[in-house]
């Protein structure tokens, strides 16, 4: 009588009614110790099959194909980068035009008559003395 007692590692373990034994379907199988799950050992195996075994001319072309792979790869990362700097460059360019109106702007405005009709606001310091203001009314409760 053998009977499902389990997962340990995300596989199924086994126990023998008769003898007390506990196993997983790899137990006195080659793929008993392997640290790589059975689907990489099932890929492999299909692999060997279908292509034969490895020769040096095979490796060769692999390690071949690599390569070409890593290369257009980096090329486009390059492509990329360059891309960016670009980009950045535009922007860069950009911001100083926009800083050149906005200087300008602000020559023609204090050469002018311009004026606001109302007091500016500083609104950094009223958040921050209302800020304090709370803290001093939370604080007033308790006792140093």
């Amino acid at each position: 009588h053998i009977i499902k007692k389990g997962l340990f590692d995300d596989k199924q373990r086994f126990l023998c009614k008769d003898c007390g034994t506990n196993f997983s379907i790899q137990t006195k199988t080659p793929l008993q110790n392997t640290k790589k799950p059975v689907e990489i050992w099932s890929q492999y195996i299909n692999f060997m099959v279908e292509e034969g075994p490895l020769t040096f001319e095979k490796v060769w072309e692999m390690f071949q194909e690599t390569d070409r792979l890593i290369k257009e790869t980096r090329e486009s990362m390059q492509e990329t980068a360059r891309s960016q700097q670009e980009t950045a460059r535009q922007m860069k360019e950009t911001d100083r035009k926009i800083g050149r109106l906005g200087n300008r702007l602000g020559e023609l405005i204090s050469n002018s008559k311009f004026t606001l009709n109302r007091q500016v606001r500083h609104r950094y310091r009223e958040r921050r003395g209302k800020q304090t203001m709370n803290r001093d009314k939370r604080n007033a409760g308790k006792i140093a």
